[in-house]
């Protein structure tokens, strides 16, 4: 494997390998190119589309949910052309929005409770104080006379953060019912997490 110089720019080494043809590998090259800009293209398209069937589908989901007043799961969106027939999955995950913002979650628990949305504290070391207390950590307790007073505070950090509650989106109707807020804006506020997957064209 002759090794091409060094471009004076850089240091990464150069190879052109001789296991393979190297016409064929150019051409396997361009290809490649030319798939990875698709890539991108295509991208930008199959969001535009999946983002329109999302609509769509979560109009059908909630509307199915309010006829047998419970959560329908999976649902399969289908449409037919003549002897073929094109259908994907919609699927609502039990995952919701982050809700970073305390004010948005004070909002959001005012109208639909604690039931609804929580508050989770992490307990996590502060690495600086980690580092200068390590020979101590150890036997670390918290009468130490080994760790100044004024670190004592600053040995853990506190993250508190806001989440919408497991198995929220099995309960939207008692959740609507206590709320007085219909199940498309509770969708609409807890953000359950949306795929579509599965899309294919099947010979009926």
């Amino acid at each position: 494997m002759p090794i091409s110089n060094t471009n004076n720019l850089s240091d990464t080494i150069r190879i052109r390998p001789e296991s393979m043809d190297e016409k064929e590998l150019y051409d396997k090259i361009v290809k490649l190119e030319e798939v990875g800009k698709n890539v991108k293209k295509y991208k930008k398209e199959e969001d535009k589309l999946k983002g329109v069937l999302k609509t769509l589908s979560l109009s059908e989901y909630l509307e199915e949910y309010k006829l047998t007043n419970e959560n329908p799961g999976t649902i399969i969106i289908e449409a037919y052309n003549g002897d073929k027939k094109g259908e994907f999955m919609y699927l609502i995950g039990d995952k919701y929005i982050t809700i970073k913002d305390e004010n948005a979650a004070n909002g959001l628990i005012s109208k639909y409770g604690n039931t609804v949305i929580k508050k989770e504290r992490t307990y996590t070391f502060n690495n600086e104080m980690v580092e200068k207390y390590s020979e101590v950590l150890s036997n670390m307790i918290l009468e130490s006379d080994e760790i100044e007073e004024e670190d004592k505070g600053s040995i853990y950090v506190v993250t508190e953060k806001y989440k919408v509650v497991n198995g929220a989106i099995d309960d939207l109707m008692n959740i609507s019912e206590n709320s007085k807020e219909n199940i498309e804006r509770i969708f609409e506020d807890i953000k359950p997490i949306e795929t579509i997957k599965n899309t294919k064209i099947i010979k009926s």
